[in-house]
């Protein structure tokens, strides 16, 4: 589950026009594999900018994979190539003075110190400043980037799971209540997806079966009653995750060359899909 956002990039491109998500809701079926992936919103999201396709990547991930997961930060740098170039010389970026590195995945506990990353990279406001090779080796000065806030590590609350006993719980599709951790200071809405991967309570893994439907919540006041779309071609009974994504992004040009800039956090619900409720 750790690739989500890359997830959110695929899909979301399909829908994109001039790095606006579509004004029309989309619906993509690909009959050869039977997948099934839904742009419910209609209203233009910051977040398309993820998908701006002749821009370098730079920016950070952070994942939490259930509600009792510990958290796991992954900076990205470059995702198409690894390897960011600029005029032939490669570059470095920092995001305020902390040095992104590609394909490391920082876990608290570990030798670095996590909580310097997320107290520096979460919830504030965040420079990003490049630096090519030959600057690091005479020491010379700085390019700097762009500036903005980046918001907190989101967090999902409801439905509450405090225990492992509890971690899928049983939920009932219609006016389905998350609520999560509200960022007053986030303007840019949070992305919401439901993945259903083909396994139901009396069934297995069906390879043929995978269902994506996402959404864009607006308003980042800590509740919504999701889109009942969101459920749709999802049966009964269906072991499904809805993943709660938030964070900002710019695209910026340092040195003729074209750059998304990014931070973003995601949390993962997995739970029971329940859709018939039988009653005595």
């Amino acid at each position: 589950m750790k690739y989500l956002l890359y997830i959110f990039i695929i899909v979301i491109l399909i829908s994109c026009d001039d790095n606006e998500v579509s004004q029309k809701e989309t619906k993509i079926e690909a009959f050869e594999n039977k997948v099934i992936e839904r742009i419910i919103t209609t209203t233009p999201s910051k977040y398309s900018n993820y998908f701006f396709s002749d821009a370098e990547m730079a920016g950070y991930s952070t994942l939490k994979e259930h509600s009792l997961a510990e958290r796991v930060l992954v900076p990205v740098v470059n995702e198409k190539s690894g390897d960011l170039k600029s005029a032939g010389s490669s570059v470095t970026f920092l995001a305020n003075g902390l040095e992104l590195k590609n394909s490391k995945n920082l876990k608290s506990g570990k030798v670095i110190d996590v909580d310097n990353y997320y107290k520096n990279w979460y919830g504030t406001d965040v420079t990003f400043v490049l630096k090519s090779g030959q600057q690091l080796k005479s020491g010379g000065g700085e390019v700097t980037g762009i500036s903005m806030y980046i918001p907190d590590l989101v967090e999902i609350t409801a439905p509450a799971i405090e225990t492992e006993e509890e971690l899928y719980p049983y939920c009932f599709y219609d006016n389905f209540r998350l609520a999560w951790n509200a960022d007053e200071k986030n303007e840019n809405g949070l992305v919401v997806m439901v993945e259903w991967l083909g396994t139901t309570l009396s069934q297995s893994d069906d390879s043929n079966q995978y269902v994506r439907n996402i959404d864009v919540i607006e308003v980042d006041n800590g509740e919504a009653i999701l889109d009942n779309r969101l459920f749709e071609n999802i049966p009964d009974k269906a072991l499904a995750y809805i993943t709660l994504l938030r964070g900002n992004i710019e695209i910026a040009e340092i040195d003729g060359a074209a750059y998304r800039l990014f931070g973003e956090s995601h949390a993962v619900l997995p739970f029971i899909l329940i859709r018939n409720i039988k009653t005595n």
